[in-house]
């Protein structure tokens, strides 16, 4: 965990960034209004035309009109009116691609707008409890790695993966993905997951292979399945392969970590320490990254308070995943 003077830095720095995020916005971001009157001539040059293709055809088509129409001035306004839907006719379609071109290039605007947000945003939010912080949005996650953790999540029909965030906390190698996952039914579409899963590669290799599940949701055959009397015990259940060694590492260890970090979470957190591998999944029942969008007016900044608790509980299980020794308290 930082120190106190370090956790200044970093709130010092996420201001910083909230305010170039605000200074973007101001000097970037293109109002749809700013293009008023571009949108304002396309629309009368097509109401214009419309107006005088309608006018023309019901000319044509009353035999009340027809007297009128094969009278000199009838003939000319057929040609008046015929040569300007011709020339409305390729002014409409100018007109359209210039109107097209215009929405494109606010929107292209609002998107860099959107990016440059969420970058600065999730990167500053990171830096609260974390080191060496990269933001990777457009980087896909390793097949391997999202395999491990389709395997503990809900059953789903569909799974999207947004915000990819790589950083670093004493040496450990983390990546964290924004996920959702849902289950179509044929009543309703049901979110039974939505948070971060967070893996790491941890400095030295564990001496056993465990898994930590909430209460009654899995299990894991081949591998012991131990109690606690303990609260912990209440909450998850814990399989693995060195059933001694396991169980007084969680004692005396990590047990009261993630019961701390289940407790700020809309559901308890999956765990597996796997070799070199830490898994964990946060369902927090909210997008971590939530930047609500105002069109024409500002991006609002989600409360981070409920988040940076969720992410120093994280970054403390994190530093107590080492081999477990018999001195351990």
């Amino acid at each position: 965990m930082k120190s106190e003077v370090e956790l200044k830095k970093a709130v010092a720095q996420f201001k910083k960034g909230m305010f170039e995020l605000e200074k973007y916005r101001k000097d970037s971001y293109v109002p749809i209004s700013r293009y008023r009157h571009v949108y304002r001539f396309c629309f009368v040059i097509f109401t214009i035309y419309v107006v005088l293709w309608c006018i023309f055809m019901l000319l044509m088509s009353k035999p009340i009109f027809a007297p009128f129409m094969q009278s000199h001035v009838g003939q000319y306004v057929t040609m008046w009116s015929m040569l300007h839907m011709t020339t409305f006719a390729f002014v409409t379609p100018i007109s359209g691609v210039l109107m097209l071109f215009c929405f494109g290039k606010h929107f292209h605007r609002l998107h860099d707008y959107l990016e440059l947000a969420k970058e600065i945003y999730v990167t500053t939010l990171m830096e609260f409890c974390f080191q060496e912080v990269e933001y990777r949005p457009n980087v896909k996650v390793p097949e391997k790695v999202l395999d491990t953790f389709i395997s503990f999540m809900p059953q789903h029909t569909h799974k999207k993966f947004c915000e990819h965030v790589e950083c670093e906390l004493d040496g450990v190698k983390l990546h964290l993905i924004n996920a959702e996952f849902t289950k179509k039914t044929d009543e309703a579409k049901l979110v039974v997951f939505n948070g971060l899963l967070v893996e790491g590669e941890l400095k030295e290799t564990m001496h056993f292979e465990t898994y930590i599940v909430p209460k009654r949701k899995k299990r894991y055959n081949g591998l012991y399945k131990i109690q606690f009397d303990s609260d912990f015990g209440q909450v998850f259940d814990v399989f693995s392969n060195e059933h001694v060694l396991a169980k007084k590492y969680i004692d005396n260890v990590l047990g009261a970590k993630l019961m701390r970090l289940a407790s700020h979470m809309a559901g308890c957190p999956y765990c597996a320490i796997i070799k070199n591998k830490l898994y964990i999944t946060l369902p927090l029942g909210y997008d971590p990254y939530g930047l609500a969008e105002k069109v024409e007016t500002e991006i609002k900044i989600a409360d981070t308070k409920s988040i940076v608790t969720v992410l120093k509980d994280l970054s403390e299980v994190i530093e107590v995943v080492k081999p477990y020794k018999e001195t351990a308290s």
